[in-house]
């Protein structure tokens, strides 16, 4: 049986400094992830996407690296159209947040692995997939 990973974020979350560097971080990593995503998924390799953004294949493995935060709204919009994907940023009270990784942090009953459902049996697993999108928190 899974348990879930008790990572005690919720609580750190409530001290401000720690809330502003794990949210930062959190959107520096989905901006990553997500461009890797999308240009793996459309079956480009560094180099051809940088010839179609017109930036240097450098350029392209930088974004893609969680670590990295010196782009701008332009280089994002660049590659964004090169992939032909939608950015969304959204806005949030750091207090909504908060609970809402809070009650992520509470035990669900159910767990789902490889696609199979353990837990509850009363609650079928989603049939289809969420859709694919970049989201910056």
């Amino acid at each position: 049986m899974l348990s879930p990973i008790k990572t005690n974020i919720a609580e750190k979350l409530r001290d401000k400094g720690y809330r502003q560097r794990f949210f930062k971080g959190r959107a520096e990593d989905e901006i990553a992830y997500g461009f890797r995503h999308f240009r793996k998924l459309r079956g480009l390799n560094q180099a051809r996407l940088a010839q179609i953004t017109g930036m240097k294949q450098s350029a392209i493995s930088r974004i893609e690296q969680a670590s990295y935060s010196r782009w701008n709204f332009n280089t994002l919009w660049r590659v964004a159209d090169a992939l032909d994907v939608r950015v969304r940023i959204s806005i949030d009270d750091a207090a909504d947040a908060a609970k809402e990784y809070e009650k992520m942090e509470q035990p669900q009953g159910v767990l789902f692995q490889g696609g199979q459902h353990f837990g509850n049996p009363g609650i079928p697993p989603s049939p289809k997939p969420e859709p694919q999108v970049l989201v910056i928190q």
